[in-house]
């Protein structure tokens, strides 16, 4: 029906004597749907006037309840709602009070709360059940506006005096099914329940506080209503009946709510009109996906097809430009609808995706499985261009889009345009961490696209790890540093170098500002064991003399380091791990697995965690902790102050500590550095051939001294909590 066939509609409605109240608020509603909203204002005042000169404030309520709807995030409509109420609510002498109780006044309220309020006071009766959080169940004893109050008998309190504002905002109005008020009326019969009846409990449960996850009904049940002891059995029963009721929808993920339906689901004309009334964007397209997956059939009629592109069309009225994310799934769901993308009203946002710049701002917006999606329908959006578009964006893509993209062009034959897209920015030193990443784990294609050899990868990849990155790009240099964690990834990255390449990477790794002192140690530990051969250069030694010292001793650290690297431990066990755990379970649910960066990502960094808890276990049985107390400082040791000055002049100051500890701002560095090493055993006038930026230069040892208080409080510290990123 048109705009004007609905206005005459509704003209020939308000002109018969006998109002037929429930046809003309629908046609109010599809004249607002229109895009008539103006039109739908003034018919509805229309409307509200009419029913007051006929005195069917019954019949108010309800109108200026859809009016309302109409506005109902807009707060700067409040007052026009209070003046409305208080004009066609006037039969009754307290509506000014109800209204000035309802916090039209709040500036954070918006309307629909405050008319939400005002609807609790305005139907309230003496004798009504109710319900409130802090006192329970009740019942009101006394309505006593004129004293801006409301009396209740509560269970835990009788006669309770309530302000007419609190009791707004806290009251809900029940009825004897209510779970508190079975619980109240009937605690026999409620109490036989909670033990035979266990499904029913929750069905009561879900019908007086609406859908709520497993943990949020065991909260509310435990142990206001059962002892936590008796959780157990109650919900392994609870959950086993439930399943076999097809009013109850139970969700795979157990943080989502578990929903109790009016009627069995089933999509017929009445859940399209359901449709036609929603009015959340995220939740149509959830609804039509929901349809999709579980309907026998997602043939339409006429009618319902006109339900579904309207709805569609609304998503993209209020998505376009703003929600991209929201676009995709429009688009994507037409698709699937078998719905022209054009009659829904994608043509603009279609002609944005064949611009590669544009593609790439709206990728960059979506999650894995709307990225899969797209990139699987681009060929049908735009089939000659899909792949130059692919192409174009590749080297600015995030990774899951970057290898949802790398994957369908090279399935499509187009292995070679993805080489060159990729070799452009490889030779200019700019390829991301997105893509260096990629190439980590794809290794193969560094020969198959002629980049060059695992040698240069190696570069490139500790070039980006040691970059700033937010987001999404933090996370995969993230899983770029764990590879380099990998004992099984350094074999195979270091099998192909030859002795001199082997050497460079050592010193590379050896040098990078990448890691943190722990992780660092982890990543040149693993590289060590993998080639036995660059010890030398990892540690620093510059003489048998130094091995032999360090090895004649046993291994010890400062109190400080070795809590901290329990605390990691313990952070890794009982944080990360499990946190891990639950990231796999969530990737589990992103769809294929064999595509799914979120799954792989997880389960690669399971198996980093698990090799740095047993690495750390290991070292904490191997390393001891020192106090550094009556130690001997006549030459340079650990726990000794040495003052050392160069062949050009310069002075020095190192305290040095045990092989874990270093702190640059307080000059402490490790037994294990390659100038500890050089200077242990010396004493003061003696000369050493120490480490420098220009090379192996000679300095003298000026004076050698026991550790300062400070240095010793910050070595027997004891850290509790490992806060490192």
């Amino acid at each position: 029906m048109s705009g004007d066939n609905i206005e005459d509609s509704i003209k020939k409605g308000l002109d018969e004597s006998e109002l037929d109240v429930a046809t003309l608020q629908e046609n109010l509603q599809s004249l607002q749907e229109h895009g008539h909203s103006d039109k739908a204002e003034v018919y509805a005042e229309k409307l509200l006037k009419a029913l007051d000169r006929k005195d069917m404030q019954d019949q108010i309520l309800p109108v200026l309840e859809q009016w309302i709807g109409w506005h109902a995030g807009d707060r700067s409509w409040k007052q026009k709602v209070a003046d409305r109420l208080t004009e066609f609510l006037k039969e009754s002498r307290h509506t000014q009070a109800m209204v000035d109780a309802s916090g039209f006044e709040q500036i954070m309220l918006r309307p629909s709360e405050c008319y939400a309020r005002f609807k609790v006071l305005y139907t309230l009766k003496e004798g009504d059940y109710v319900f409130e959080r802090t006192w329970g169940f009740g019942t009101v004893a006394a309505l006593l506006f004129a004293e801006g109050k409301i009396e209740v008998d509560f269970e835990r309190k009788m006669g309770h005096q309530m302000a007419l504002g609190y009791a707004a905002e806290s009251l809900q109005i029940v009825d004897e099914n209510h779970l508190y008020a079975k619980r109240s009326l009937k605690p026999e019969e409620f109490a036989e329940m909670l033990t035979k009846e266990q499904p029913e409990v929750v069905r009561t449960l879900l019908r007086s506080f609406g859908p709520k996850s497993a943990p949020i009904i065991q909260e509310m049940l435990v142990p206001e209503f059962l002892p936590e002891d008796n959780w157990k059995k109650f919900w392994d029963a609870a959950r086993k009946g439930l399943k076999k009721d097809p009013l109850v929808v139970i969700p795979t993920k157990r943080s989502e709510p578990i929903v109790l339906l009016a009627k069995e689901k089933a999509y017929d004309d009445e859940w399209f009109a359901g449709l036609k009334a929603e009015r959340d964007m995220t939740a149509i397209i959830a609804e039509l996906n929901e349809f999709l997956a579980e309907a026998d059939s997602i043939e339409l009629n006429e009618a319902n097809r006109e339900v579904v592109v309207n709805r569609l069309s609304f998503v993209v009225t209020g998505a376009e430009g703003k929600h991209d994310d929201l676009m995709v799934k429009t688009l994507l769901t037409a698709a699937q609808l078998h719905l022209d993308p054009g009659e829904v009203g994608c043509s603009p946002f279609i002609e944005r995706l064949t611009h590669a710049d544009e593609f790439l701002a709206v990728v960059s917006s979506l999650q894995s499985k709307e990225v899969k999606g797209l990139f699987e329908h681009l060929p049908q959006i735009n089939e000659e261009q899909s792949s130059k578009i692919l192409e174009a964006a590749l080297p600015g893509l995030q990774y899951t889009a970057l290898n949802e993209a790398i994957n369908q062009l090279i399935g499509a034959d187009f292995e070679d345009q993805v080489a060159a897209a990729i070799r452009n920015p490889w030779s200019q030193w700019e390829a991301g961490v997105d893509i260096m990443y990629w190439l980590a784990t794809n290794m193969e294609k560094v020969q198959d696209w002629k980049l060059g050899g695992v040698n240069d990868l190696l570069s490139r990849c500790l070039k980006v790890v040691a970059q700033e990155h937010t987001g999404e790009r933090l996370r995969v240099r993230n899983q770029l540093r764990e590879l380099f964690r990998n004992p099984e990834w350094l074999k195979k990255v270091t099998d192909p170098l030859d002795g001199r390449q082997r050497k460079n990477f050592a010193q590379a790794v050896r040098d990078s500002t990448a890691w943190d002192g722990l992780d660092h140690g982890s990543v040149k530990g693993n590289l060590v064991k993998v080639c036995p051969e660059l010890e030398d250069i990892i540690s620093g030694k510059t003489s048998e003399q130094a091995a032999e010292v360090v090895s004649s001793r046993p291994r010890i650290t400062s109190v400080r380091s070795f809590t901290e690297r329990a605390a990691l431990l313990k952070r890794i066990k009982e944080k990360d791990i499990p946190e891990n755990s639950r990231d796999i379970g969530a990737a589990r649910e992103l769809g294929d697995l064999r595509e799914n960066f979120e799954f792989k990502a997880a389960k690669e960094r399971q198996a980093l965690l698990s090799a740095r808890a047993a690495e750390l276990e290991e070292a904490l049985d191997t390393v001891q902790h020192n106090d550094f107390s009556n130690m001997q400082s006549e030459v340079v040791d650990v726990a000794t102050h040495v003052q050392i000055k160069y062949a050009n002049g310069e002075e020095a100051a190192y305290n040095i500590l045990g092989e874990w500890d270093n702190e640059e701002e307080l000059n402490i560095i490790s037994s294990g550095t390659q100038l500890a090493k050089a200077l242990l055993g010396k004493r003061a006038g003696e000369t050493a051939a120490v480490p420098s930026a220009e090379g192996e230069t000679q300095a003298e040892v000026m004076a050698v001294a026991a550790l300062s208080p400070e240095i010793l409080a910050w070595a027997n510290t004891e850290v509790t909590e490992y806060t490192k990123d």
